[in-house]
Parts: C-alpha cells; structure tokens; sequence
C-alpha cells in the first residue's frame, strides 16, 4: 500500500513506531472494500488517514467525542485535508455511544461493512458502543478492535468473539482482534496481515 509522505508525518507527531497496525487496517480495508467503514475514537485522524486510503469509492465515517485528548475536531481536519482524503472522510463529533444515530444521519441507505472500535478501553463502555453501531453493520462484515493489550478490551473482545465465526489476534502495535461474520475471511485476513509486514 502507498502511503503519503504527510501520512508518514502526523504518524510520527503522534508516536507510531510501529506503523503495521495502520497498514494492516489499510489493508483489510483495501480487501473487503465496503461502502462504509465506522471507525470509533478518530484522535488525530491518522487512522482514519490509514482507512480513507483503502477505500475504493466507498467512505470513513469517525465519531469521537474529542473530550479525552488537548485536540478538536481542528487539528484532525487539518491532518485528513493534508493527506487529501476530505472526498471519503466524515468527522464527527459526538459520543460514540451515540454511532448508530449519528451514522444514520449521514448515510441513511449504507450499512457498514468494517467497524474500527480505538474509543473507549471499558468494557461496559465497549458493549455500549457495539450495541449502538450493530444495527448499522452489514450483514457481512469485520470488526477490528485496537489495543487487546487493556484487560478490559481484551475481555471485551473475547466475549464478542463468541457470537462470530471468526477471529484472530495481531501483536501490532498494541494488541489487534479481528472478528468477522464469515468463516471465509481468514483468506482476507492473511492477505492483509502479509501485506502490512
């Protein structure tokens, strides 16, 4: 996958050493190719970057309250508009608590076929925010969940595992699950993993 030399940039402003989790996002994207990808929790928008950049014509749509970081809505505007994404990425600001009501808004008539959970790391919080954004899922679709390395996501992951038919876990960065509705998304999967390493 290509990435931009401003990509490369606000990666590096916001710590990553270790770009493989974007990568490996970009490319899981880059393979399922839905219409829409819900990503929760959008900080600096370098993720957002990663997904908008997998897309073929669909859209990111991501939802953050922005109350946990020093930044606004601003500063990740500024970043998508820098990498030249603006035509497949919609900010929001809101709870993602909220997702489903505030997805709907934008695109009534699209369901999401990946969801990017990088809010909260409660697992109360990380019920919450499935249970806001499940009915706006795809009926074919991958949800992948960053930073196993909090117990609570970790066991939050586990447990949401139970009702799919697959998962799999990646030490990127730290800690990624993948879960999906299909037993065939082990191909994707591999795919995408062999293309971020």
């Amino acid at each position: 996958m290509k990435m931009s030399p401003e990509l490369l940039e606000i990666a590096k402003f916001i710590g990553h050493k270790d770009l493989r989790s974007l990568l490996f996002l970009q490319s899981l994207v880059w393979e399922m190719q839905p219409e829409l990808v819900v990503e929760l929790g959008t900080g600096y928008a370098c993720s957002t970057i990663f997904i908008a950049m997998g897309l073929g014509t669909g859209h990111v749509i991501s939802i953050d309250n922005h109350m946990d970081q020093a930044e606004d809505i601003d500063i990740p505007l500024a970043n998508v508009e820098k990498c030249g994404m603006t035509d497949r990425v919609v900010l929001k600001t809101g709870s993602t608590f909220d997702s489903g009501t505030i997805v709907r808004r934008e695109f009534p008539d699209v369901k999401a076929g990946v969801l990017f959970m990088d809010a909260s790391h409660n697992k109360k919080d990380l019920w919450r925010e499935y249970q806001a954004v499940q009915p706006i899922l795809a009926d074919r679709h991958i949800i992948m969940i960053d930073d196993l390395i909090s117990e609570d996501t970790s066991e939050f992951y586990r447990e949401l595992a139970e009702g799919y038919s697959f998962c799999a876990e990646f030490p990127y960065h730290n800690g990624s699950g993948v879960i999906g509705t299909d037993d065939d998304f082990n191909d994707i999967v591999d795919e995408a993993a062999n293309s971020a390493s």
